[in-house]
């Protein structure tokens, strides 16, 4: 219910901010099936919610775990599809937390959802791309490859761009 009501509100809030919105190959985000969504991450949050609404299918993703250290943020953000991933950044202990978060992006997959990875594990406003870190591919193979495989699943390149960062920018989203 509050994923939802996030999705028409951020709906409307995009059509207003973006001044053009161009979305690309839909086509090839299969419907009712595991997808691993790789995409570049030039404006923090932003990125995620574009996707979100844009997309047209309900989507999950990895969010820096820091965040969810009280446990309503941890109730809400969960409600809004946020599962927190650790880096050795919040310290070496904490990386253990990261099984539970791959345990849930297996399931989610399992199940026919779509969960968005950014690799360069983080954002600034930049054009280009970071280095990327080995997360993604880690969840996609303990995903194809761990217990109970899903041989159905697809693993697809996003990329967004932003024509600057601020009210009346043009959005484009390009799948593939």
């Amino acid at each position: 219910m509050l994923y939802r009501f996030a999705y028409v509100l951020m709906w409307v809030t995009f059509r207003i901010f973006f001044r053009r919105i161009d979305v690309i190959g839909l086509e090839k985000l299969p419907k009712g099936k595991p997808v691993i969504l790789i995409a570049n991450h030039p404006a923090s949050f932003l990125d995620a919610m574009v996707l979100a609404v844009f997309l047209r299918r309900s989507l999950h993703f990895y969010v820096r775990g820091d965040i969810f250290s009280h446990p309503l943020a941890y109730r809400i953000l969960t409600i809004l599809h946020m599962i927190p991933i650790y880096s050795k950044e919040h310290g070496d202990g904490i990386l253990e937390k990261n099984k539970r978060t791959f345990d849930r992006g297996r399931k989610l997959l399992s199940k026919g959802k779509m969960l968005l990875v950014f690799p360069e594990g983080f954002s600034r406003l930049s054009k280009e791309l970071a280095p990327l870190k080995k997360g993604a591919a880690r969840v996609a193979l303990q995903t194809a490859f761990g217990d109970g495989q899903i041989t159905d699943l697809y693993i697809q390149s996003i990329a967004i761009n932003y024509s600057w960062h601020g009210r009346g920018a043009s959005l484009f989203i390009r799948v593939g």
